[in-house]
């Protein structure tokens, strides 16, 4: 057995891979103590390593370290869960060795950054992350604009009442998508477990009437004509642009004042609107045909049950004094 040495004790994370580009698979580890990410060059591709390199950080607990090309510029950029800082953190690969920019933080307000993988899990052809938030015991997928940018989080399971704790992915079925098989830990009142999270994105991002939009982000797919881009008829009964209406004349929209949390999504069957803010406000929830399901006023906690509810593509409407604030996608799954 071979001892590398370390300059530092509490290593929290370790990872095999090519960081220099050179061959061989280099070490990286991530230390709990020193707040640091250092790795080792393999230098004869024999497994004999050199010193401790530092690549700078701030970071503080860094509890899982992956490699992958975010960014679509063909070089391995690394990504590491926080634990401490609760933050998903991006380190991008300038020229294809070791040499990364200064940090970038992802998302932050993670409760327990714990385990992190990259995968592309809607098939669009880029890496997407996936990541545990342990203290709430959540699974969080955060979709890839394709260029390192990751503007969407959505929640993909229920299990609050455990520690959302390593995970790993792959195609279990053979359907060609990529799964989520998660591990969860005791909190004290429940039996520890695995769970598996089948991939049902890849249907909802199929273009069926090919006018450049997907089940996502069309409210019609037997329909060409109908989708997010195209101009509005005012008063035909059609929602054309699929915003949930059909042109409201002289209205005002708002743009949303208050942070308005939405959860889980994708669901199975309950959604919690939480709103921070104080004034009363209405919620209306379409289907993806625009037609009408329910409406009720609320003014910090709503709870919706979607359970009777087919699986597909839902759009929930925020108002506040009758004028729109903002509108949501949400999947309703089995």
């Amino acid at each position: 057995m071979q001892t590398i040495p370390l300059i530092y004790t509490d290593v929290r994370s370790i990872e095999l891979f090519d960081i220099d580009h050179d061959g061989d698979l280099d070490i990286i580890c991530g230390h709990e103590s020193y707040n640091d990410i250092l790795w080792y060059e393999n230098l004869d591709g024999l497994g004999n390593f050199g010193e401790s390199i530092k690549i700078p950080s701030e970071i503080s607990n860094p509890s899982s370290i992956v490699f992958g090309d975010v960014d679509g510029d063909s070089d391995n950029d690394l990504v590491i869960a926080d634990f401490a800082y609760g933050e998903f953190i991006l380190f991008r690969n300038i020229d294809g060795t070791a040499a990364f920019e200064d940090f970038e933080e992802i998302t932050s307000d993670i409760s327990g950054a714990h385990s992190i993988s990259l995968a592309d899990f809607d098939n669009d052809g880029d890496l997407d992350i996936v990541g545990t938030q342990f203290n709430m015991g959540d699974i969080l997928w955060l979709e890839n604009n394709g260029s390192g940018e990751f503007q969407q989080i959505i929640k993909i399971n229920d299990d609050n009442d455990l520690g959302a704790n390593c995970l790993a992915t792959g195609d279990l079925d053979e359907d060609g998508d990529i799964d989520i098989l998660a591990g969860f830990e005791s909190l004290g009142h429940v039996e520890s477990k695995f769970a598996l999270y089948e991939n049902l994105l890849i249907d909802l991002f199929i273009d069926l009437d090919n006018d450049g939009f997907n089940k996502l982000e069309d409210c019609d797919e037997t329909n060409p004509y109908i989708h997010p881009c195209t101009n509005e008829i005012p008063d035909n009964g059609i929602d054309e642009n699929c915003d949930g209406f059909d042109v409201i004349v002289e209205s005002v929209e708002i743009e949303l004042q208050e942070e308005i949390k939405i959860f889980p999504n994708p669901t199975r069957d309950i959604i919690m609107i939480q709103s921070e803010g104080s004034q009363h406000k209405f919620c209306r929830v379409y289907n993806s045909n625009g037609q009408l399901l329910l409406e009720n006023a609320f003014k910090d906690q709503l709870q919706i049950d979607l359970s009777n509810a087919i699986d597909g593509l839902y759009l929930i409407q925020i108002y506040s004094s009758h004028q729109t604030m903002n509108t949501y996608r949400i999947i309703k799954t089995h």
